[in-house]
């Protein structure tokens, strides 16, 4: 893709072992992205330089469902069993009309990732444009954490209660060799003692032996 009001290209590569990177190319920014990976590598005008702003957004959040039948009461989206989901329709719609610059779609869905029955086919039209999916969850049994491992390059898994349904969930990913598995906690003073047992569960517990990151959210 070229956009000649905004100054950039976008081109695919490959390298010598069949990887396959989308490279964004501007006089003030520019980057390199594997696809595989999702390693990414950003510089300005030349190496030497830091981008400032990119002229086409690189990422793209965008909420697929906003059913939800686990009812947190602090839930941010307020979703409930009365949402809406979107059609694969809707979907192909957008990605067909943004910027070919964008790298990653972060998907917003639900607790378990089943209130969307169109979710794998929107995973798998994402990845045949060269773009990856993310997403987080709280709760995956073995079919979605499939789905998940085969299309996306990263997946955040949200603490609840239970604790266990995250712990198992995150054991699932990296068992189907997943690296980019975190874990978020929403942290408020009422939840703060239950960070620190968290904390000392990912040292201890063998099912988070494979987590990347705890990734603390604030409320």
């Amino acid at each position: 893709e070229e956009s000649q009001e905004f100054g950039y290209r976008v081109a695919l590569a490959e390298d010598e072992n069949g990887d396959k990177y989308k490279a964004f190319i501007s006089d003030k920014a520019n980057y390199a992205f594997d696809l595989q990976t999702g390693d990414m590598m950003t510089w300005g005008s030349n190496p030497s330089e830091n981008a400032e702003r990119f002229p086409a957004p690189n990422i793209l959040d965008l909420e697929i469902s906003t059913i939800c039948t686990k009812g947190c009461k602090f839930c941010y989206k307020s979703n409930n069993p009365n949402g809406k989901k979107m059609s694969f329709k809707t979907f192909k719609k957008i990605i067909d009309i943004i910027p070919k610059s964008i790298t990653q779609v972060a998907i917003g869905a639900d607790y378990s990732m089943t209130s969307n029955p169109n979710i794998e086919k929107m995973f798998s039209y994402l990845r045949k444009n060269n773009i990856v999916p993310n997403i987080t969850v709280g709760y995956l049994d073995d079919a979605h954490a499939d789905i998940v491992a085969k299309y996306c390059g990263a997946c955040a898994v949200s603490v609840y209660d239970p604790k266990d349904a995250c712990y198992d969930t995150v054991k699932r990913l990296t068992d189907r060799g997943m690296e980019q598995v975190n874990i978020h906690f929403m942290l408020a003073e009422e939840t703060y003692d239950k960070c620190l047992e968290v904390l000392d569960d990912i040292k201890n517990d063998p099912r988070l032996k494979g987590v990347r990151a705890l990734v603390i959210l604030s409320l």
